[in-house]
């Protein structure tokens, strides 16, 4: 009878001998360093709840104006783009969010916070693939997940976009780093779908390229990556050729010039990046000429550490993905924001914890003896195993993102604060919208009749001011230009997204002037930066507030306003008698005295015209005195 024996087992001691002979550092089997597997996931769930804890303000956060947009696309009041780019996040996922939890704001911030957690955990797992040094992921998914500059994407919903988007290709990364063809069209898969979150993320094959280029060019590696950077190319063209017919997102907006604005642009995302002492870099939503004078020191000493420091290869690796990550946006000549910036901070927080970490390395790290001293030492007869000690490194890594995790919540904090001089409103433009929706709409539900479905919100020329596009400060009183426009009314998208909420609305209108077929509309006003006062339908209303803009001394908008409302209320004698007493204020005595003069005809018996004829009588011995 045959046996067949398995071949024998070469003793430990022996394998270790002959690694060091050989001048390898033995690798010590995972199962004897279960110390090292609980140092990992300690990392990773600290920098998690720490990303979690520092946005967790965004939970309070409400809808801004391109959210109310999207959500009235889903319910139906807008009509909804035939296009096929951002499908997956501005249409189908509005749709199923509206179904699910209808306009609460909450839910939209919960399902962004998620997201990006999920994003910092998958860098996490994608530079811990690159590199056997932990704490360098931890770092990375650190500053990543708890950089200050994700407000602009958190308090908001339809900034799904980046966070979906910037998952698939987290996602992607992580199946085409590893072989296997299950792996390849996993990886293909999401980054099709990431594009169809957001199309910025087109260039991000390049990355695959990149280590393609770095692992060495063989049949199977370019097998490999061969799908996504072919896929990538078709999106590419297939973009460019719809963007000239209307079906991919184009416009002033969206216009590109190659010229000094690409690096101005990238100059501005660095130094918005690094920026950990203003709380609102990003003030300005255009590029900064002057940021080249900070991001050109910080981009020489990454691309110097690239080439020359210890973690060259992953240092590299996360400025290739922060330039193909901002390549599709480098270009917009109008268009430079904070959010634009969230897929490639991932590979910028990688290529700065790498860097921190190469530096650390040369300057405090102790070297190892030479291989061939290390050959010469004699082994124990029984193999002992130098005990893995992670505590010291991940002890330091946990102390920095501590310290981070306290520094970005300063800043956030800070930012959120940080007022319009003279208003109550946010500094920040997109918080400021933010405010002034949830205001308008939380103050235009008090009040309102279940019955009322026609609503004319009322906004004289003399109650509005001058808030400064690019600096936030109050230019005072303001008249409607061709330059300006009406906060509220361009938020709320000229009252069509009150319509999400109360769904009684069949029509809002914003006036800048009341006329007489608005009379059975239902009046509201504005009597704060964003702030609804609802006053009803009927003369008595439209008298009360009449009264208000006379007592603020309004009396031009005034005397129009009541101009219009003895033309739809003819009869009515309060009307009649405000409107005589404004014309005598603005000293038309003549005409002032014939209006009060009729009142008193129509009802001589009736307290109101009582008042009208003293007050008529008054008016004339002042034009008699002249």
């Amino acid at each position: 009878m045959l046996m067949f024996l398995p071949p024998p087992v070469q003793p430990l001691s022996s394998t270790i001998a002959a690694a060091n002979g050989a001048g390898i550092a033995p690798t010590v089997p995972r199962a004897s360093r279960p110390g090292r597997d609980r140092t990992i996931i300690l990392l990773l769930f600290v920098t998690l709840v720490l990303t979690v804890l520092v946005h967790r303000r965004s939970l309070g956060s409400f809808f801004g104006s391109d959210d109310l947009i999207h959500l009235e696309q889903a319910y139906g009041i807008a009509p909804t783009p035939l296009v096929p780019w951002r499908v997956l996040t501005q249409v189908l996922y509005f749709r199923a969010m509206v179904h699910l939890v209808g306009p609460a704001p909450a839910p939209y911030m919960l399902v962004n916070l998620l997201l990006h957690a999920l994003n910092a955990g998958l860098l996490f797992s994608l530079v811990s693939r690159l590199t056997s040094r932990r704490w360098i992921a931890a770092f990375a998914a650190g500053l990543f997940g708890m950089h200050p500059l994700h407000v602009e994407v958190l308090f908001r919903a339809v900034t799904i976009n980046e966070t979906a988007s910037c998952a698939c290709a987290l996602g992607a990364a992580l199946c085409l780093l590893r072989p296997g063809r299950r792996r390849l069209w996993l990886g293909t898969g999401l980054f099709v779908v990431g594009v169809l979150c957001k199309e910025s993320i087109l260039a991000l094959p390049l990355v695959f390229a990149f280590k393609l280029a770095q692992d060495g060019w063989d049949r199977r590696r370019v097998l490999r990556a061969l799908p996504t950077i072919v896929v990538a190319l078709s999106l590419g063209v297939a973009f460019l050729v719809l963007r000239r017919t209307g079906l991919a997102p184009g416009g002033t907006p969206y216009a590109i010039h190659l010229g000094a604005n690409v690096f101005h642009n990238a100059m501005t995302y660095l130094s918005w990046a690094f920026d950990w002492v203003r709380p609102l870099p990003d003030l300005v939503r255009a590029f900064d000429p002057r940021a080249w004078r900070v991001g050109i020191w910080i981009l020489g000493a990454l691309i110097f550490l690239a080439w020359r420091g210890p973690q060259q290869p992953l240092v590299r690796w996360g400025l290739i993905w922060w330039v193909a990550a901002l390549l599709p946006v480098l270009a917009l000549e109008n268009s430079t924001y904070g959010h634009y910036a969230y897929v490639s901070l991932a590979g910028l927080a990688t290529a700065t914890a790498a860097s921190l970490d190469g530096l650390a390395h040369s300057l405090f790290g102790r070297r190892d003896p030479a291989g061939p001293a290390r050959a010469e030492v004699a082994l124990p007869a029984s193999p002992v195993v130098r005990p893995h000690r992670p505590w010291t490194p991940a002890l330091l890594t946990l102390l920095v993102l501590a310290f981070v995790a306290w520094r970005a919540d300063a800043l956030i904090g800070a930012r959120l604060r940080l007022p319009v001089p003279g208003t109550d409103l946010p500094l920040d433009p997109f918080l400021r919208t933010i405010e002034i929706s949830r205001r308008a709409v939380l103050t235009m539900g008090r009040d309102l009749p279940a019955d009322m479905t026609r609503a004319a919100i009322f906004i004289p020329e003399g109650t509005l001011s001058t808030l400064g596009a690019r600096s936030g400060r109050n230019y005072g009183p303001a008249h409607r230009s061709g330059q300006a426009y009406v906060l509220i009314e361009s938020v709320m998208d000229e009252g069509r997204a009150f319509r999400v909420f109360y769904p009684q609305l069949d029509s809002v209108r914003f006036l800048p002037r009341w006329s007489a077929q608005y009379r059975d509309w239902y009046l509201c006003v504005q009597v704060g930066n964003g702030l609804l006062l609802n006053l009803g339908a009927g003369p008595l209303a439209h008298a009360r507030y009449a009264r208000q803009l006379l007592e603020a001394g309004l009396d031009a908008e005034a005397l129009t306003y009541l101009g219009e409302l003895v033309k739809a209320f003819p009869t009515d004698r309060t009307i009649r008698s405000l409107h005589g007493s404004v014309l005598a204020r603005a000293w038309d005595r003549r005409e002032a005295r014939l209006r009060l003069q009729e009142l008193n005809r129509t009802a001589p018996d009736d307290t109101m015209a009582v008042r009208a004829l003293r007050l008529a009588d008054s008016v004339q011995r002042r034009q008699a005195g002249r």
